[in-house]
């Protein structure tokens, strides 16, 4: 199962919050696609959501604005 998010740096928090309930609530591993405008966001990703059981993998795409 696939999952997009498309935010900025000022939505972080709230991205990572969104992420990690969604992890929680699914019952098999997901794919999330992230679209953010930083390059370095790849490391900002919490090791919560980094080393979630239900995290098949996590794509990072930048945009510029």
């Amino acid at each position: 199962m696939n999952f997009i998010y498309c935010f900025d740096t000022n939505y972080n928090s709230q991205a990572f919050t969104s992420i990690i309930s969604l992890l929680d609530c699914v019952d098999k591993k997901i794919d999330i696609f992230i679209i953010h405008n930083d390059e370095n966001f790849e490391k900002k990703i919490p090791k919560k959501i980094n080393n979630h059981r239900n995290l098949s993998s996590i794509n990072i795409y930048c945009f510029r604005e």
